[in-house]
């Protein structure tokens, strides 16, 4: 039997788009008084750690989402509210995940808003994110941490439905794994975005961990090549 006096919880800025009464912002929801506060059946999208931490306590519908957010190291992140995705956690060998926890205050959302859904570049940040926090916590040998990088080598995406600023699950499968015996590796990985146990969005990416001073040193010749033809360029259009 559905409840009508639950209400789903989300961020401020994105609740601007919103248009069902039963998806409440969070400012207009502390500003009730606890006579007229419904019951929180959900939190969605947009919501800060501080304001999840504030209101968790009054979600009536316990479930498995996880608001534990991913760490600043595991997903190459300097600020927190930039970190759209929880903790990764393991289904087996070469299965994770996490849930999607987006904050308002992100720079990919401070701007630009489109309808009621949540951006596609957005999601992909989201998908990127996944991709390194899980190589971190589970895939790069601990004696390399610190001392690699990500090189980003192929994405192929498929858009399948809209996902909107409620709950959401991404899941992460390793299809192809290379280990080098440097401890370096190639994979080719399939994430995927779940909302209502429906499949929303599938990112593929092929990448590689590779030593971070081999590539600074590819970055400077490079950059060095580049800089001198625009300068031969210049100097022979004068």
């Amino acid at each position: 039997m559905q409840n009508n006096n639950s209400i789903i919880l989300i961020g401020n800025h994105i609740k601007k788009q919103i248009h069902n009464e039963k998806i409440v912002g969070i400012d207009d929801y502390l500003s009730f008084s606890d006579h007229n506060k419904e019951r929180i059946a959900a939190l969605g999208q947009g919501l800060s750690t501080e304001q999840i931490n504030s209101v968790i306590d009054m979600v009536v519908r316990k479930t498995d989402q996880s608001f534990q957010k991913a760490t600043r190291d595991l997903t190459h992140k300097s600020h927190e509210k930039n970190i759209m995705i929880s903790d990764p956690l393991k289904f087996d060998e070469t299965s994770y995940y996490c849930d999607l926890l987006i904050d308002d205050a992100s720079s990919e959302m401070s701007d630009h808003l489109t309808g009621q859904h949540i951006q596609a570049m957005v999601l992909l940040e989201a998908a990127r994110q996944m991709n390194i926090a899980v190589a971190e916590k589970y895939l790069i040998p601990s004696n390399l941490k610190g001392s690699v990088n990500f090189v980003l080598h192929q994405i192929k995406t498929c858009f399948y439905h809209y996902v909107y600023p409620l709950p959401a699950l991404i899941e992460y499968h390793i299809d192809k794994f290379r280990l080098m015996p440097t401890g370096q590796f190639r994979s080719s990985v399939t994430i995927i975005f779940f909302q209502n146990e429906k499949k929303c969005l599938q990112v593929k990416l092929n990448y590689s961990v590779t030593d971070k001073i081999f590539l600074e040193d590819q970055e400077c010749e490079d950059i060095e090549r580049l800089v001198n033809r625009f300068i031969n360029v210049g100097i022979n259009q004068d």
